[in-house]
């Protein structure tokens, strides 16, 4: 069983079933692929650039986490001069860079949901700048945009599918079918809550182009078909359906069942996928004996050039040791723990970048709200500011 700490920001949130089950969702994700951890729980009192930047700092500088998931994330375009009155706040998205790079160089790996927006994910100003009606109307349309922090270069984006299993009672082990990246088509929807409608938007693994950060090395070998930085890096399983989609849904859809306040509820979405991509790191990490692997992107686009290539398939992560130290500190790797911290630690951000849709039953709960991180006072209907951390024993 995991081992959870828990660690309140400025006072953090107390427990509800809206401020708690993104939480729930991360623990369970991370801790279940990696049970032996410890999971260090960070309750942030608000998703704001200000809380974000300081814990990411803090984790930084304690440099007492090895791998950080942020299940949340806000389109890029919000911090553009169009939608803040001409005033250009992507410089925001440059401190949170540095500050990444600095966790890489140490050895900590940083990942983050790609979002559910399957590459729609802006809404048009129009959405913001428009007079909300009673009822409300569409006043604006979903455009091209990936969201931060998954955006980042320093950062992992980790998207995700439907997974198809089967299993034959009463074993509950489950064997590989198919997985699938279909989208589901969304009603018109208020993501930010302003009172407006947004039309088409579709419920699939966040993908695209970032507006900020130049195509980072480790990219170079990959058909991204754009000279920015594109995501997702890798996707796990995120599930599909979400009760905002266009019903009936296609087949071959998937959830989660999370267990919550004494029931199980559905989840769905790349909330579900980072955690569990966290847990899968800190196994790796407990593999090479505590050695950190930093950024992880080196390892993922190595694995496709050996594909590429034809090359003989043994799993880079399996050689660390064999680098030279250059690869090593460009990669973020090299640091094992000292006697006294012997473990992997593992940080999961979570958030309400996704809100929850749903009934009190096991059917899927959608992760479609962006949270209100930009400048603008723009909030979520479902907050849940949370960061996490994982630790193996």
């Amino acid at each position: 069983m995991p081992i959870i700490e828990d660690i309140e920001v400025d006072g953090g949130l107390p427990f509800s079933f809206d401020n708690s089950a993104e939480t729930e969702l991360d623990l369970e994700q991370a801790g279940g692929i990696a049970p032996g951890a410890t999971l260090v729980f960070y309750n942030l009192p608000e998703l704001s650039d200000q809380e974000l930047l300081e814990t990411y700092t803090n984790i930084v500088e304690t440099n007492a986490v090895d791998i950080v998931s942020s299940s949340f994330g806000l389109p890029e375009g919000l911090y553009t001069a169009a939608y803040n009155g001409g005033q250009d706040f992507t410089f925001l998205l440059k401190t949170y860079s540095d500050i990444f790079r600095h966790g890489n160089a140490q050895g900590i790996t940083f990942l983050a949901s790609s979002g559910d927006n399957s590459g729609l994910g802006l809404p048009s100003l129009s959405y913001f700048t428009t007079a909300p009606q009673n009822p409300p109307v569409v006043a604006g349309t979903f455009l091209p945009g990936i969201e931060h922090p998954a955006s980042d270069p320093f950062v992992t984006a980790v998207g995700g599918t439907n997974l198809v299993t089967t299993f034959n009672p009463p074993s509950t082990a489950a064997n590989y079918v198919s997985e699938n990246a279909f989208p589901d088509p969304l009603i018109d929807y208020d993501p930010f809550g302003v009172g407006n409608l947004v039309s088409g938007g579709l419920f699939g693994s966040g993908s695209g182009s970032s507006v900020v950060f130049s195509k980072p090395a480790y990219q170079s070998i990959a058909n991204t078909g754009s000279n920015m930085r594109a995501i997702p890096d890798i996707s796990m399983q995120m599930g599909g359906c979400p009760a905002i989609a266009v019903q009936p849904c296609g087949p071959n859809r998937s959830f989660i069942a999370v267990a919550l306040d004494g029931e199980f509820f559905g989840f769905v979405g790349t909330s579900i996928a980072s955690p569990d991509m966290a847990g899968a790191v800190a196994l790796a990490e407990q593999n090479l004996g505590g050695h950190r692997l930093g950024n992880v992107n080196f390892e993922i686009y190595l694995e496709l050039a050996a594909q590429v290539l034809f090359l003989p398939h043994q799993h880079s992560w399996q050689q660390r040791d064999q680098v030279d130290d250059n690869l090593r500190i460009r990669s973020g790797a090299g640091r094992a723990h000292s006697v006294h911290e012997k473990r992997d630690s593992c940080a999961v951000f979570t958030g309400c970048g996704e809100s929850r849709y749903g009934v009190e039953s096991v059917e899927p709960r959608s992760g479609l709200h962006p949270e209100g991180r930009a400048l603008r006072s723009i909030s979520a209907d479902a907050p849940v500011y949370s960061i996490a951390a994982l630790a193996a024993g």
